[in-house]
């Protein structure tokens, strides 16, 4: 599957495919998950677990930028289907994938999607 090959992403096999690049990553074997998560989030923007995993393999390829950019839009997308996610919660998550240093400049981006509680 190339990044074209999106089309062949469709309802009945999205979790699939993200799980599929979820494994890829996990093992390591990070450029193949790359093609199936991007194929995923091109073909279904809205599939918020699969941006989350796109960071963690953009974050293990040294692209921290754009593994922030990844977390930010998880982050957007999880607000949407739940509201207001408190702070503490997204220091947990992202405290464990990036430095401190890229933690602290993240905050503004996402300042008005989260409370402090």
């Amino acid at each position: 599957m190339d990044n074209k090959g999106n089309n062949n992403i469709t309802p009945k096999n999205v979790v699939t495919a993200n799980n599929v690049g979820y494994f890829l990553e996990q093992a390591d074997n990070l450029n193949t998950a790359k093609v199936f998560l991007d194929s995923v989030i091109t073909k279904f923007p809205g599939r918020a677990v699969a941006w989350l995993n796109l960071g963690d393999v953009n974050r293990k390829l040294g692209n921290v930028n754009k593994a922030v950019h990844n977390y930010s839009t998880y982050i957007e997308l999880m607000n949407q289907k739940t509201g207001k996610i408190k702070f503490q919660n997204v220091l947990k998550l992202l405290s464990k994938k990036i430095t401190k240093q890229h933690l602290f400049s993240f905050k503004p981006a996402i300042n008005d999607q989260i409370t402090m509680a």
